[in-house]
């Protein structure tokens, strides 16, 4: 007969904990790249926003210029030509400028329904499937035993709670879960730092929340 070797439970218990530090932080990377994918959303947005705007504020001072060059060349008088442009380019940086700032103003505007959406719906449309994609990753994550089927208490699924109770394990102060738990809910019982530890949402939490929202707004727009 073969002899089964068992890990001691002290092991899996700090094992468990591991893991559960490590599904946290791939859960807050998931949050931080949402995060980031809003911001690069509207600095693409803004960004589109300042060419269109450049654009057409450029169109008539180009068509001023192109007339004004063409009637002097074909007039002769390109000896006028320096004199006289000096005082056009105040008057077409200016046209262009009221422009520009009209343009800003006028594009949250129902006006310019029909041209901010050709603008800005591609932009969107990438930003929805890259936050799909991050929405399905933090789901999977959630369906990890950790989350599932934790073996402590759900508020106290934290990084800085569950690490705490991996520096119970490391310092020799906790061999089991339980007493760690124990000792951590003492911490918290008697001492005003880590009576403030739990915060009143927990990243999984959070982050099904958030999952939520999308998934509603997703079906409001559909």
């Amino acid at each position: 007969m073969i002899a089964t070797v068992t890990a001691p439970a002290s092991s899996a218990d700090r094992d468990y904990l591991i893991a559960t530090l490590d599904a946290l932080r791939r859960l807050e990377d998931t949050t931080k790249a949402r995060g980031d994918l809003v911001r690069d959303l509207d600095r693409r947005t803004q960004r589109r926003r300042t060419s269109v705007s450049v654009i057409v504020a450029s169109i008539i001072p180009i068509g001023i210029w192109a007339f004004f060059f063409a009637t002097h060349v074909a007039a002769g008088g390109v000896h006028l030509l320096v004199v006289r442009s000096v005082g056009l380019v105040g008057a077409t940086v200016l046209l262009f400028l009221v422009v520009y700032i009209l343009c800003n103003w006028l594009w949250r505007s129902p006006v310019a329904a029909r041209l901010r959406a050709v603008v800005e719906n591609p932009l969107r449309m990438e930003y929805l499937r890259r936050r799909d994609a991050l929405d399905a990753r933090a789901e999977a994550i959630l369906a990890e035993p950790v989350f599932a089927r934790p073996r402590i208490p759900a508020h106290l699924i934290h990084p800085h709670t569950v690490a705490l109770l991996l520096r119970f394990f490391d310092s020799g102060q906790a061999a089991f879960l339980d007493a760690a738990l124990y000792m951590l809910r003492q911490e918290m019982a008697n001492t005003s730092y880590y009576s403030q530890i739990v915060p009143a949402e927990t990243p999984a939490e959070r982050e099904r929340e958030r999952i939520a929202a999308n998934k509603r707004e997703m079906a409001d727009h559909g």
